[in-house]
């Protein structure tokens, strides 16, 4: 499904008309431009309503129903409706009624502000604002059923961290009451109080300001239309109870229409609506039109997570007439996906590789845990391995999952029942990659205390003994020193010292355990004028005498463990950035330790050639992305895609083509795979293979993985 916005939120100002709108003109470019459903205003942020409504306010300028008119055409032309309110942001009531504006702890009204000048105020849902928002919400799915709900700027900002539309903490009264009331004690509004009772704050943003909302404007129109999918914008970033009561996900592409696609394709899909609707980043810009290609592009990265492609922009003049430009423009983005519609829905995604977001750790830093997820799902793009990004609510189904390696940038807290998923996933003969605290920490946000352990200490085959911050100040906090080992062998691990990143977990190596790389500390460690250069201080002579880097054999199973950090932490004040090493490094200890995967795409260009991978009753098939028109101006370049192997035990290929060029493809037939050779790609190109006969339905094949 191909959703559209015309994103305006016109102000009511004298300047501002709809002389020259023309409802004719929107169906013309609407069916040309391939839509399948519109996001259609309701109410936007200045709090102006576009249909006939008594509990708010019609838009000043606007003399009849527009919200009316837009529903005859699109019922006339199949084209589902998105019926979109802005319940953050609404200027309107926040002028009108003091007591439902948002108040910061000082008591001045939250207004956004962003580039020179600042935007529109907000309101508090503990406030009489909510029940004003669920009258205006009943009133408009009574009147016009939508096929779609979406709600605007729910997202409360704190244990996310996430961007400054996120609405902030309120201490407006009724807050402050509610607050008090719940917890016995005033909201915290200093940085050092806000940290010091963050588990209070993570409740009460999560279980009341979040979850409160989402819960009751479900509830309320799942009352009127029980099937409705109702959306609230940034998905990805709620908590996982909120989400949970969520029965459709929709997500702004603020990681890149990719990494937000691939962080959506949850494990366990919502109800009623069971693909995530992505926003493109980047998207077609009216009157300075960019490039069609990056649009294309973008939607091309959110159907190969299974997402649905949204394109916006605000094309609308100061008039109400629509710059057709920007609309043909949209057209020829969304063209391509045309042809390629019967292979995107009913179908299993593969993930052999896990990637672990911790719910729980994002809260407690959300910077220290949501880039290092990032950044793993960028090695494993490079890789072109299978794979999937999942929660701690996930783990249990790692044993039923086709799963062979975990990997988790950090996990401070975790449960016994999560603990014990990852303990048998690896008895199993599952491959954990972890690193510094994991399991350690009970999620107050403060470190260790000696005589803590890992949870999973078994696994890993070490126990803690504490944090070492004396490089902590130094952008690399240590250089490994590896041992002759192949997860080294052949790469630039072995050819010099490359960095991890402060601070340094010391552990003591478990009799069984194998110690496969040392930390060489830094010459000298960082202070005002101890040291000047532009660049971090160099190696020192010392080894430390507690292991970097761990391998233990666990079961049938094998656990790599990282005393620090290799991904980048965002620390403040230090610009370190990501380290280069591990985006290469990643692909070299999976093709080590899963030399045969299910199912990959091995590219010579694996820097511009991205590859999604499904399964149907008698059908593969893959996604091949190829992104150069990121750097290429704007065009593209046609590449290679590559080799497509697939296991012998997996799948049996007879026949496979490329869609939507139908290009023939042959299969060359191994010992223990089978090979397709793929040409020449532009931005999307999808290789249709029929099997010989239904896919076995196997628990796992991690018997055909060679163990390290």
């Amino acid at each position: 499904m191909k959703v559209y916005l015309c994103d305006n939120h016109l102000p009511g100002f004298d300047e501002i008309t709809f002389d020259d709108f023309s409802i004719e003109q929107w169906e013309r470019n609407l069916v040309n431009g391939r839509v399948d459903c519109l996001m259609l205003y309701a109410k936007d942020h200045w709090g102006w309503s576009y249909y006939n409504t008594e509990a708010g306010q019609r838009h000043p300028k606007l003399d009849f129903d527009l919200f009316s008119a837009f529903v005859e055409i699109l019922r006339k032309n199949n084209i589902k409706l998105m019926t979109y309110y802005s319940i953050g942001f609404d200027n309107l009531m926040a002028a009108t009624r003091n007591d439902w504006a948002l108040r910061k702890a000082d008591g001045e009204k939250y207004r956004i502000w962003r580039e020179k000048y600042p935007k529109w105020h907000s309101c508090c849902f503990n406030t009489g604002y909510r029940d004003y928002c669920k009258a205006q919400i009943r009133e408009i799915l009574t009147m016009h059923r939508a096929d779609f709900l979406f709600l605007d700027i729910v997202k409360h900002g704190g244990y996310t961290g996430f961007g400054s539309d996120n609405l902030p903490l309120c201490y407006c009264q009724s807050c402050r009451d509610k607050f008090s009331n719940r917890y016995g004690m005033e909201i915290p509004e200093t940085t050092a109080d806000l940290q010091k009772q963050r588990r209070i704050i993570q409740d009460w943003e999560m279980n009341v300001l979040d979850y409160e909302v989402v819960d009751e404007i479900t509830a309320l129109a799942e009352s009127i239309q029980p099937a409705i999918p109702v959306m609230f914008n940034e998905t990805v970033h709620f908590a996982q109870r909120t989400r949970q009561r969520m029965n459709a996900h929709f997500s702004e592409g603020r990681y890149g229409s990719w990494r937000t696609a691939a962080i959506s394709r949850v494990q366990q899909p919502p109800k009623n609506y069971t693909r995530s609707i992505i926003s493109c980043h980047p998207t077609i810009t009216a009157y300075d039109p960019g490039s069609v290609a990056e649009s294309a592009l973008a939607a091309a990265q959110v159907a190969a997570w299974n997402g649905d492609p949204f394109l916006m922009h605000g094309p609308q003049d100061a008039n109400g007439k629509l710059d057709e430009m920007s609309v043909n423009d949209l057209s020829k983005a969304f063209a391509p996906l045309q042809q390629l519609t019967p292979l995107l829905d009913e179908r299993t995604p593969a993930g052999e590789v896990w990637i672990m977001e911790s719910d729980r750790q994002r809260m407690l830093d959300p910077a220290d845990h949501s880039k290092p997820v990032l950044l793993l799902i960028d090695y494993l793009t490079y890789s072109n391995y299978s794979f999937a990004v999942v929660r701690e609510n996930d783990l249990d189904l790692l044993d039923q999952s086709e799963a062979k390696a975990l990997i988790i940038p950090r996990a401070t807290w975790l449960t016994e029942p999560e603990t014990e998923s990852i303990r048998q996933f690896v008895h199993n003969g599952g491959l954990l990659v972890c690193s510094e605290d994991i399991s350690l920490g009970q999620g107050d946000g403060t470190e260790p205390v000696p005589g803590a352990n890992f949870l999973l200490a078994d696994v890993i085959g070490v126990d803690f003994i504490k944090v070492n911050h004396t490089y902590a100040d130094n952008p690399w906090g240590s250089y490994i020193v590896p041992a002759d080992h192949p997860i080294w062998n052949g790469t630039e691990i072995a050819r010099t010292t490359v960095p991890l990143l402060p601070p340094l977990y010391e552990v003591s190596l478990h009799d069984r355990a194998e110690q496969i790389a040392r930390h060489l500390l830094p010459s000298v460690p960082m202070q005002m004028d101890r040291w000047v250069n532009w660049f971090p201080p160099p190696p020192g002579k010392q080894i430390a005498p507690t292991p970097a880097v761990v391998l233990n054999r666990f079961g049938n199973g094998v656990s790599l463990y990282f005393s620090a950090s290799y991904l980048d932490s965002s620390r403040p004040g230090v610009n370190s950035g990501p380290l280069s090493w591990p985006k290469k490094w990643f692909t070299h200890l999976l093709e080590t330790v899963l030399p045969q995967p299910h199912i990959r795409l091995i590219s010579d260009y694996p820097e511009y050639i991205d590859a999604t991978y499904y399964r149907r009753e008698k059908e593969l098939i893959v996604h091949c992305i190829n992104t150069s028109v990121e750097n290429s101006g704007g065009s593209g370049i046609p590449i290679k895609a590559g080799k497509l192997t697939i296991n012998n035990d997996f799948a049996k290929a007879v026949f496979a083509k490329l869609l939507p060029s139908g290009r023939k493809l042959d299969i060359q037939t191994h010992a223990d795979n089978q090979v397709i050779d793929v040409p020449e790609i532009m931005i999307h190109e999808i290789v249709h293979i029929q099997l010989e006969s239904e896919q076995q339905n196997e628990k796992h094949t991690r018997n055909n993985a060679r163990r390290i």
